[in-house]
């Protein structure tokens, strides 16, 4: 227990022990947040004063994190004078994010260190600039306050100053806000002390606790298969403090061919095999399925680690932390898109929705026939798509959510089709939405229980916690004067608890790169393969749009975060029957720290209604098949640096995307509709049972809504930032091609100019596909994986 000398709330000293709420029921849990809802916020501020107190949890002493807690008081204020419907919805006023110095002079400190240095450098500017008066940076939107600096303005001036800033029309200001906002409400949400007062506003149950789901029997049998040809590499450095030929020792224990460097290669471990993977994603681990199948020796090399399902937190920032690029925070340059994807075990099959589509027969026409790949139209690839299908155990099974039901009743209501979604989760409840953070009950198949424990019984072995750094080549003879490369393996390292990195160089006849379209194109950069300048380039996204729809309290509870995510779609708005391209609809789900962080802010008070709406909102993905191409390439650190604009003919298509949920959720019932801009909002007055003139106010208010939607995106000034979207499927990046010039693998998979390197993720298809990528990725890479195992075997 620990007492804080001064309480902004009460005269008197406030004690309070922090309390194991995950560990409780549902209705003590909240019995206990009730009695002490006043004294949440409270808490934080103790514990603030406590850890700043203690040196094991030093603070930095920047003096931004000043500038920083005004930002974060104005963007998140404490509200007083409003009615509030509860305790909970009370103590949620009352938090005000400048008091929260601790969390977020931690943020800082992350950010320091792991965004790019372009990004720091606008941040720092940007928190030096709110520290001074007359700032030719903030002055776009100083406006009237330009002589004072931010920190010394009154709170309704700040408040003005912000939603000036939100609304600006300058990349490099908008960058800054959005990124200054994720700083903020990310630790806000996160922080353990505030996290029991946001759920309960949000009236978010938090993650199931482990005793209220029950792992599969299947799962446990293909994780115990799993495990017995795993080696966590982190782990087995710290317990033999990084001693090499311990190390290699331990290496041989479960089958690999492992040694300690000799002479000028002492300090690594040299491991040797037939083909060595890189990724164990839907690509790495069909292809590594086959090939171990086939009597190969197969290495897997996967930097993230693996959590058994029985043991999953599925608590968001955590698990986002854990399981995700970047720990989910991955954007583009100009931070107007926000990039998913996994990076553990399993890779994105681990933390995607489970759905599961086939290649578009368009799309296969297309691969084949203007690419130059025509196994995509063959029966070859139609048997490795049912295979996929098998292995995933690919279903229609499915119950369906209150966000669905709502999405099926807007598109019956305006005779639109509303199709159902196949899906790779063999027992559908309650529990699936938090599948983005892996599957707990073990129900959802991916690779980590499907491909990968059949790989592991036919002999792969797989190391988790280990980078590879560079892809190694020697010079290759055949066919003369070609400037050809020849493969030669893989350097990696293994990071410890300490810090301190040990490195393994894997020789391998093959090397297959499979770590997802961001990392490969990175990988192949750092080892000085540019495949003629096509590595990075040809980036596709599969762009998302998120609508969000307010439904009244009276109608019941939306909960987006419950149950099954996507389980019905409509894509007559997009070109399907024609190009193939365009915009489909589907329901996403979304946890607090998500909701908060990606919820459009035009003044302090009104975000704060905004969270408070979460339980009631059916979030609508408009999901596009894009024509837009962007760009990996390396920052100057060797990180990848992705850059992605959407083209006009891609913009129109978002903006019908949008108008068209807009429509079917407004028929649906929805009494408020918003876009991530702060500005496109509609809210449906309320009725008025005397005026015959209502419905058609209704109708030209929306109408006007429509039309601001399609100028505002369709504006040529428009700043993509101002109205972000995300992606969590990347390809295109390393991709095969009949033509050298114009793709980097040629329609084997092969690089053109290394022989022996293969790639097998999203990186590797033509163009975007226009649906969920997995099985694809997949039955791209059994083809592949079968045609590398009959060369390797002659």
């Amino acid at each position: 227990m620990f007492t804080l000398k001064t309480n902004v709330f009460a005269a008197h000293p406030v004690s309070v022990r922090p309390s194991p709420l995950k560990h409780r029921s549902q209705r003590s849990r909240r019995q206990h947040l009730h009695q002490n809802a006043r004294f949440l916020t409270v808490a934080a501020v103790q514990v603030t004063a406590r850890e700043v107190l203690d040196p094991k949890h030093p603070v930095s002493e920047d003096s931004h994190i000043d500038a920083l807690c005004q930002f974060a008081g104005t963007l998140f204020p404490e509200v007083r004078g409003q009615e509030s419907s509860s305790a909970q919805h009370a103590s949620f006023q009352l938090v005000d994010g400048s008091r929260c110095r601790f969390p977020l002079g931690k943020a800082l400190e992350l950010s320091r260190s792991s965004l790019p240095r372009s990004t720091w450098a606008l941040l720092e500017r940007t928190l030096a600039a709110l520290l001074e008066a007359n700032s030719p940076f903030l002055g776009p939107i100083s406006g009237a306050a330009a002589s004072q600096r931010f920190v010394d303005l009154p709170r309704d001036e700040r408040d003005s100053f912000l939603q000036r800033w939100a609304r600006t029309s300058d990349p490099s200001l908008l960058m800054a806000f959005n990124t200054l906002k994720s700083m903020v409400m990310v630790p806000l949400i996160s922080c353990p002390e505030l996290a029991p007062t946001f759920w309960e506003a949000m009236e978010y149950p938090g993650p199931p606790a482990a005793k209220d789901r029950q792992t599969s029997a299947a799962r446990m049998e293909a994780e115990a298969r799993l495990l017995s040809g795993l080696v966590d590499m982190r782990a087995l450095v710290d317990r033999l403090s990084g001693d090499q030929a311990q190390l290699a020792a331990a290496m041989r224990d479960v089958g690999l061919q492992a040694s300690a460097g000799p002479g000028s290669e002492a300090g690594k471990v040299l491991v040797t095999c037939d083909v060595v993977i890189v990724g164990s994603g839907a690509g790495g681990a069909a292809a590594a399925s086959v090939l171990a199948q086939d009597g190969l020796r197969v290495l897997i090399l996967e930097k993230g680690d693996f959590t058994p399902a029985a043991k999953l937190s599925l608590q968001e920032g955590p698990a986002m932390k854990q399981m995700y690029e970047g720990g989910g925070q991955l954007k583009n340059v100009s931070s107007s898109m926000g990039l998913l994807a996994g990076a553990t075990l399993g890779g994105g099959t681990r933390v995607n929705w489970g759905i599961s589509f086939e290649t578009p027969a368009k799309v296969r026409e297309q691969w084949g026939e203007e690419h130059g790949i025509p196994w995509f139209q063959s029966d070859e690839y139609t048997e490795a798509l049912a295979l996929t299908s098998q292995r995933y155990a690919v279903t229609m099974n499915e119950t369906h959510n209150r966000q669905n039901r709502l999405l099926q009743e807007g598109l019956d209501a305006l005779d639109m089709q509303c199709a159902r979604t196949p899906r790779n989760i063999s027992d559908p409840n309650d529990q699936c939405g938090y599948t983005t953070f892996g599957s707990g009950t073990g129900t959802k198949q991916d690779t980590s229980g499907s491909w990968l424990p059949v790989a592991v019984d036919a002999g792969a072995r797989i190391l988790t916690s280990t980078t590879a750094a560079k892809i190694l080549t020697q010079p290759c003879d055949v066919p003369k004067g070609s400037g050809r490369r020849q493969v030669d393996g893989v350097s990696a390292t293994v990071q410890a608890s300490d810090g301190s990195t040990k490195s393994i160089e894997i020789q391998a006849q093959a090397v297959i790169c499979a770590g997802n379209a961001i990392q490969t194109p990175a990988l192949l950069l750092r080892s000085g393969i540019e495949g003629r300048g096509n590595v990075g380039a040809h980036l596709q996204c599969h762009p998302i749009h998120g609508v969000r729809c307010v439904f009244p309290k009276e109608s019941g509870p939306v909960h987006p975060w419950k149950g099954s995510v996507t389980t019905y779609y409509n894509r007559e708005i997009g070109d399907w029957n024609q190009r193939g391209y365009g915009a489909w609809l589907h329901c996403s789900n979304l946890h607090p720290l998500q909701f908060s962080a990606s919820t459009a802010w035009s003044s302090g008070a009104d975000y704060k209604r905004r969270l408070q709406d979460y339980p009631q909102t059916c979030c609508v993905a408009v999901f596009m098949r894009d024509t837009s191409e962007g760009q990996v390439d390396l920052d100057e650190d060797g990180r990848p640096r992705v850059s992605y604009t959407l083209n006009d003919y891609d913009r129109r298509n978002m903006i019908q995307g949008c108008q068209g949920a807009a429509k079917i959720m407004r028929a649906a019932g929805a009494t408020r509709i918003m876009l991530m801009n702060p500005d496109l909002c509609w809210d449906r007055p309320a009725a008025d049972p005397g005026a015959a003139s209502s419905s058609q106010d209704e109708e030209a208010g929306f109408e006007h809504f429509l039309q601001r939607v399609n100028a505002t995106i369709s504006h040529p000034d428009f700043v993509e930032a101002s109205c972000p979207y995300v992606s969590a499927h990347q390809m295109g990046t390393a991709r095969m091609g009949a033509d050298p010039d114009t793709s980097v693998c040629d329609p084997n998979g092969e690089a053109w100019d290394v022989n022996g390197l293969f790639v097998c993720d999203g990186s590797a298809l033509p163009t975007s596909i226009g649906v969920n990528p997995m099985l694809t990725i997949s039955a791209s890479a059994v083809v592949i994986a079968k045609r590398l195992s009959q060369a390797l075997r002659i």
